[in-house]
């Protein structure tokens, strides 16, 4: 059996490690905190994120220490913040890491760098990306820890590679399906953040069921659009990993992305959205990186671009979606 590390301690991460460990996987659970790695050693569940899943009696090793994490396992499991990832990746010393199997969970870009994190491990550490899986959902943390029926997309090169990987995680209430589109799903599990900010923006401005469908609607024929120009791949928008994933991320009241939007559309200001979201919304991060990234490639993104310059013209929200109803007719 392969040994799973997870990078990260977020409630992603502590959703992974619930699957993996009911299915008597072993694992290394690595923490950049002390104090949160000896309270979890002692009281069997993680006190920031998800704690009513209780790890007692798991087959788990806690650690933070990174080096000697990454060389125990086979399987490098990352699930932080994307804002954290030049950091985690920084940290693969390329003579330990050439074998491994690296399994992104992340839902965002390498900001700095503007690329994707396979096409960034591919292009600065000449990693194999037949060893590259991306997870993507529809999924969230919350229900996994309650054992909602969920389901995951796990995206790699080598179809049968990611289907062999997959069995891992697969459980009464994870089901897997398979990719090949992997810069497409990655690419994708980043975008639709940016559209649940959207929604949560049209929620707080009191606009209805209606209009929202026709908004979600639209960012995914959006999303269609920018990645039909900015990769090689086809791909079947109505699969689960693009438009599933983008519905559940919209909609669900678990999204932080749309309490984001929520919070921007009440009229609050970035830093006081932020603080009060309490938790990472990658859409934040994302949107500045799509906006430039539409710009380079020439795709029309017009609820993309309303979201930037909510977010970092700090245009109205109210005028900026008057002038979105427009471009929706």
């Amino acid at each position: 059996m392969r040994r799973f590390a997870i990078l990260g301690s977020g409630s992603w991460a502590t959703a992974l490690a619930k699957i993996l460990t009911d299915n008597d996987v072993p694992i290394i659970w690595w923490f950049r905190k002390q104090e949160n790695l000896d309270f979890i050693k002692e009281h069997k569940h993680n006190k920031l994120y998800l704690p009513q899943i209780s790890f007692f009696g798991k087959k788990i090793d806690f650690s933070n220490d990174f080096e000697w994490t990454v060389k125990q396992a086979d399987v490098l499991v990352i699930a932080t913040p994307s804002k954290f990832i030049i950091d985690i990746i920084g940290g693969f010393y390329p003579a330990v890491v050439k074998e491994k199997i690296i399994i992104s969970a992340v839902k965002g870009l390498v900001q700095s760098y503007e690329r994707t994190i396979n096409n960034y491990l591919e292009y600065f550490n000449n990693f194999n990306l037949e060893n590259y899986i991306h997870i993507s959902g529809p999924c969230h943390a919350e229900e996994i820890a309650n054992e909602k029926k969920s389901y995951l997309t796990f995206s790699c090169k080598k179809k049968s590679f990611a289907k062999e990987i997959s069995k891992y995680f697969a459980n009464a209430y994870v089901s897997i399906k398979t990719s090949k589109d992997l810069e497409g799903t990655e690419l994708a599990s980043a975008l639709k953040n940016v559209y649940a900010i959207a929604v949560g923006i049209s929620l707080a401005l009191g606009y209805g069921d209606n209009f929202r469908a026709v908004l979600v609607s639209e960012s995914v024929r959006e999303m269609q659009r920018f990645l039909s120009k900015s990769t090689n791949s086809k791909r079947k928008i109505l699969n689960s990993a693009y438009l599933g994933d983008t519905i559940v991320t919209c909609y669900s009241p678990h999204s932080r992305n749309r309490q984001l939007g929520i919070l921007l559309g009440e009229g609050k200001s970035l830093e006081e959205a932020l603080t009060q979201n309490n938790m990472v919304a990658e859409g934040f991060y994302s949107t500045k990186v799509f906006k430039s990234l539409s710009k380079r490639n020439n795709v029309k993104c017009p609820i993309l671009s309303a979201v930037f310059k909510i977010i970092y013209e700090n245009e109205s929200a109210k005028e900026i979606f008057k002038e979105l109803e427009k471009e929706l007719n």
